[in-house]
């Protein structure tokens, strides 16, 4: 009788590790995935970003152009490359922002996956 009570609680223990073990493995699993999507996100923000310096250059290039201009249509030629070019620069910062932001959520949920 002592051995089955023994065994039986035997049994238990294990079933209970395996289960606790495998649930950690899930959540480091997840926390895994999560980590990934974090990484996946902050590259596209530096991505966008490097887009968003390389669009303001343009529109400042162009600023400079058109305060330069011999001629009124010349001045409003470059003035209008370097307003698209800004607002093509504003755009993609808007989207590294929101890149980012998302990285920042991604990488909250990969640290509390496993807590």
């Amino acid at each position: 009788m002592k051995n089955s009570i023994i065994f039986k609680f035997l049994i238990c223990f294990i079933f209970c590790c395996f289960g606790v073990v495998s649930l950690t493995y899930a959540d480091c699993d997840d926390a895994a995935s999560y980590a990934s999507s974090a990484e996946s996100y902050a590259s596209s923000a530096a991505s966008y970003a490097s887009s968003a310096e390389s669009s303001a250059s343009d529109a400042y290039d162009y600023a400079k152009k058109a305060y330069r201009a011999d001629t009124l249509e010349e001045a409003k030629h470059y003035a209008k490359k370097a307003m698209s070019a800004a607002e093509d620069a504003q755009s993609a910062a808007s989207n590294a922002q929101s890149e980012a932001s998302n990285a920042q959520s991604e990488a909250s949920n990969a640290q509390s996956a496993c807590y």
